[in-house]
């Protein structure tokens, strides 16, 4: 059952279970998209048909043009436009092609921009992976079908740490 919009209640072989969606969907996007990275070096990508241009601000920008190989390992190409200071949005990671183009780019350049280098490079990837998960998983009040939540719930079963949040 749904509870809210917001909850799946499930049962158990000896329990109930009450799972938040957009946990769960945010815990297995991010797994899955780490396993990937590490098993292939990088995301695969989707090529937007219509490519998406902004203007992120001079700190943005920085942190684009400073990390563009990052970018490209996540499954984001950029191309900027040094001129006027925007950026355009190629592709984007495959599992995450029903996210907003602009604002997941805008929310990972304000990580880059804010954990600089200081960061190993691992936790960078990992704090950017969970970003972008947040960015293609369910969202609160979006009404799933019975097939999407069984599927949920069966990502969740093959999924470490699915009753964690990121």
């Amino acid at each position: 059952a749904k509870l809210l919009d917001i909850y799946i209640l499930a049962q158990a072989t000896d329990s109930l279970l009450l799972i938040d969606m957009h946990a769960a969907a945010e815990r297995v996007n991010y797994e899955k998209m780490k396993a990937q990275q590490a098993l292939t070096g990088s995301l695969k990508t989707q090529h937007l048909l219509i490519p998406v241009r902004l203007s992120p601000g001079r700190e943005a920008a920085a942190a684009a043009a400073e990390h563009s190989t990052l970018l490209e390992t996540l499954g984001i190409r950029i191309e900027a436009d040094p001129e006027n200071g925007s950026l355009t949005i190629l592709s984007l990671p495959a599992m995450l092609g029903k996210s907003d183009p602009e604002s997941l780019l805008r929310d990972v350049l304000r990580d880059l921009a804010q954990s600089g280098g200081s960061r190993s490079v691992t936790d960078r990837e990992h704090r950017l992976l969970s970003t972008m998960a947040c960015h293609g998983s369910v969202r609160a009040g979006r009404r799933l079908t019975l097939p999407e939540m069984n599927a949920l719930l069966r990502d969740m079963k093959a999924t470490p740490r699915s009753n964690q949040c990121n």
